[in-house]
């Protein structure tokens, strides 16, 4: 077992032969295992696999559950912005592309990840990194990508941004997140859209939506998985393939930020599996192998670094996000 520090959100990796389970956990002593409920039978697989996408769920055990009940002091992006408790907006009456302002108004810690997309201002942004932002913040410098490539004029809110879309189709938060190109970014929105068969006359992401396929068949999904991921107690992430390629994995400290990011996460994801994937041909084989290397203490924050992200609170993991181009 690659044996990794819990008090960090990291991960450890073992295989239970005589059940035929892998599992993924975090581990801070042997009773405290996170394990990760997939069986690599066939029919198992199948229950989990729809169209372009397979998903590995990654659970908690009771006793994790019990000690993260604590740490629910959490409210969304989302939740924030329909309640009026966080003001986003340009920097100043100018404005500048790549830097928004924040300030929480209400009692509650607001959650904010990388990858969401704010609406309104000058032009639609997606955030470009994750943070915390306490009760009394005012006025915290945040970096943004551009999602709304020609549109740059004040809406009917000024430099406000009081809309909310989710999270960026996964191929256009990679470049968000990873990449941090805001060239790079407006290609993916583009090749999103062209894909979609969808016209924006500002090219903005959210546009996306007008697509009445893309819409059905993000449906579909949604259908499928929500209800079978919003039923596994204690869910704290997820992996996530597609053709011949691993997508991602997704890890969170409790089950309450898992199930707060599910629904934007799974849109996320399945949005480049319906523009991106293909037939899942990724074996069980070849997701351990993978977790071997992300699980791996001398090697999980160089992969990170390489490609993905991470929240830190008091040097404690909230979580982490690992994209795979």
């Amino acid at each position: 077992m690659a044996q990794l520090n819990k008090e960090n959100l990291n991960l450890s990796f073992y295989r239970d032969n005589a059940v035929n389970l892998t599992s993924y956990s975090y581990t801070s002593s042997p009773t405290m295992a996170v394990q990760v409920a997939y069986d690599s039978i066939v029919k198992l697989m199948d229950l989990w696999e729809y169209k372009n996408m397979r998903i590995y769920p990654i659970v908690g055990n009771e006793v994790y559950s019990e000690e993260s009940k604590v740490k629910n002091n959490y409210v969304s992006l989302k939740e924030a912005l329909e309640k009026q408790t966080i003001e986003v907006r340009e920097l100043s009456t100018g404005g500048t592309v790549n830097t928004l302002k924040l300030s929480n108004l209400g009692k509650d810690t607001i959650y904010i990840m990388a990858g969401e997309v704010v609406l309104g201002g000058k032009q639609d942004r997606a955030i470009g990194q994750e943070l915390i932002l306490p009760p009394g913040a005012k006025d915290v410098q945040v970096k943004v990508f551009c999602v709304e490539h020609h549109r740059w004029s004040q809406g009917s809110d000024g430099t406000k941004f009081n809309g909310y879309y989710g999270i960026a189709g996964n191929q256009v938060r990679k470049k968000v997140v990873v990449d941090k190109n805001q060239s790079q970014v407006w290609a993916k929105v583009d090749e999103a859209h062209g894909k979609a068969g969808v016209s924006s006359s500002t090219s903005s992401f959210k546009d996306i939506k007008k697509s009445e396929d893309y819409m059905k068949t993000m449906g579909d999904y949604k259908e499928y998985y929500l209800p079978k991921l919003k039923a596994v107690e204690n869910l704290l992430g997820f992996v996530i393939v597609s053709g011949d390629k691993i997508m991602g994995l997704e890890a969170f400290a409790t089950e309450h930020l898992m199930k707060q990011q599910l629904d934007k996460l799974l849109e996320s994801y399945a949005t480049e599996a319906m523009q991106e994937g293909a037939k899942v041909t990724v074996t069980t084989e070849q997701v351990d192998a993978y977790m071997k290397q992300v699980l791996d203490e001398t090697k999980q924050e160089e992969i990170i670094e390489k490609g993905g992200s991470e929240l830190k609170l008091n040097n404690k993991k909230l979580h982490i996000s690992v994209l795979e181009n």
